[in-house]
């Protein structure tokens, strides 16, 4: 994790500030990812070998979860992607900031 470290840690770590040049790179980064690229390199069972964090469990299928997770890819990058474009127009830094 870079950035300046904020505060206490409260699960996952303290929040970080990211300079205008850090959130500038960054938008650049993102700006070169294309959804459908991102859905078909979803690897449900890859994933859950590797113990990523929130993967889906319980009854369902590998195939219903990994369809889950492209439809999130589809919802949340592009939002994740023009937000820090935005920021990066208006010079400005990010905070990140998992709890």
């Amino acid at each position: 994790m870079t950035g300046e470290e904020l505060g206490g840690d409260l699960g996952y770590g303290p929040a970080r500030l990211h300079d205008e040049k850090d959130t500038q790179d960054f938008a650049h980064f993102l700006d070169t990812l294309d959804v459908a690229r991102l859905q078909e390199r979803v690897d449900y069972r890859e994933m859950s070998r590797v113990g990523a964090y929130a993967v889906p469990r319980g009854p369902g299928s590998d195939a219903e979860y990994e369809a889950g997770l492209r439809a999130e890819v589809a919802l949340y990058f592009p939002r994740l992607r023009d937000y820090v474009v935005k920021m990066a127009e208006k010079r400005d830094g990010l905070l990140i900031w998992l709890f």
